[in-house]
C-alpha cells in the first residue's frame, strides 16, 4: 500500500486562510527534536516561545470528536461524521486552528 499524496497550493488572494501557510506555521511551532511521527500533536497547556505542542500525539477520541464539536459551535444541527476529514489532515488542522483563535 502506498501513502496517499495530495497537493496544496498557495492561496494568494487569501493569505490568512492559505492552507500552505498554515502548514508551514504548524511545522515551525512543532517540537524541533520530535520523536513522534504523528501529524497531530497535543497542544501545551501554556504556550511558550520554545513551542506550542508536546511531543505526544492527540488522542483518537479527540480527533473523532473534532467535526462534531465544530458543527455544534457553529450552530449546525444534525449528525456529522469525520469521514471526509480522515482523508484530509490539513483541513482538520485548519479547523482546529480556527477553533483555537
Amino acid at each position: 500500500m502506498q501513502p496517499k499524496v495530495t497537493r496544496a497550493y498557495d492561496d494568494l488572494a487569501n493569505p490568512e486562510r492559505c492552507i500552505v501557510k498554515m502548514y508551514e506555521k504548524y511545522i515551525q511551532i512543532r517540537p524541533q527534536n520530535e520523536k513522534s511521527t504523528a501529524f497531530y500533536l497535543r497542544p501545551k497547556k501554556y504556550t511558550t516561545p520554545a513551542g506550542w505542542f508536546d511531543d505526544i500525539p492527540v488522542g483518537i477520541h479527540t480527533l473523532q470528536q473534532t467535526v462534531s464539536k465544530l458543527c455544534k459551535s457553529c450552530g449546525f444541527e444534525g449528525y456529522f461524521t469525520n469521514h471526509c476529514y480522515m482523508q484530509q489532515p490539513l483541513h482538520v488542522f485548519m479547523l482546529l486552528v480556527w477553533m483555537n483563535n
